[in-house]
């Protein structure tokens, strides 16, 4: 039905033709399908690019050697024990499923107030499978001489003070990624933290020794060159 009014022209007749919105429809649903079909075909051949990411190696500093450095703060501070040769051992876990690790060029350090006391390098590669564990170890010399005098003063006044007496353990070193099933690698140079280490008292408080703590240490991943 037309209705005029002026130069207005109003047509009221509606299309109810079933037929219009079921071509519509089925369209909207081809649509759908075929882009759901997309995605579950790109997921069932790249699983590991849509729904992972890689994971970071795990680092965990889990024994030290029976001999250790020993200290005591009974005036004049002093060292007790400074071993020629002594370990520090890191139990490094693959957290992936899809991955394979390749280490090179670790080296170790470790500080008390940011000052670098022992210096170690394990030059040693080692691959890791997927889901692996590996031990890593690192060695260390006797503590220098030129340091005696100044680490123990300072682990005196600490200890007096109430303050922790913890070392800062640091590992850098170069890693390989690369996929099981793909050609394709990453590198990165890895740098591992650790607040594992410690002078622990017994005796009344006077006499310490370097002790090591099973906590997880810290890993940062910065991407470079291979």
């Amino acid at each position: 039905m037309e209705k005029s009014a002026a130069n207005i022209k109003i047509d009221d007749q509606t299309n109810d033709d079933p037929n219009h919105y079921n071509l519509a429809l089925g369209i909207v649903l081809t649509v759908l399908a075929i882009a759901l079909g997309v995605v579950l075909s790109f997921y069932l051949f790249f699983p590991a690019k849509v729904t992972k990411e890689v994971q970071y190696p795990k680092f965990r500093l889990i024994y030290a050697s029976s001999s250790l450095l020993t200290v005591t703060c009974i005036a004049p501070p002093s060292v007790l024990d400074n071993p020629d040769n002594w370990k520090l051992t890191f139990l490094v876990e693959n957290p992936t499923n899809d991955y394979n690790f390749l280490y090179d060029e670790f080296d170790a350090k470790i500080t008390y107030k940011d000052t670098v006391l022992w210096q170690a390098d394990n030059s040693a590669r080692f691959y890791q499978d997927e889901s692996a564990q590996n031990f890593v170890d690192a060695t260390f010399g006797a503590l220098p001489d030129s340091y005696n005098e100044w680490m123990t003063n300072t682990i005196m006044n600490d200890v007096a003070s109430g303050l922790s007496t913890r070392f800062s353990v640091n590992l850098n070193g170069k890693v390989q990624i690369s996929h099981h099933e793909e050609a394709q690698r990453n590198c990165g140079k890895l740098q591992v933290s650790c607040e594992d280490l410690e002078i622990k008292f017994s005796g009344g408080f006077s006499i310490g020794m370097l002790t090591a703590t099973s906590d997880a240490c810290a890993v940062h991943l910065q991407k470079s060159s291979c």
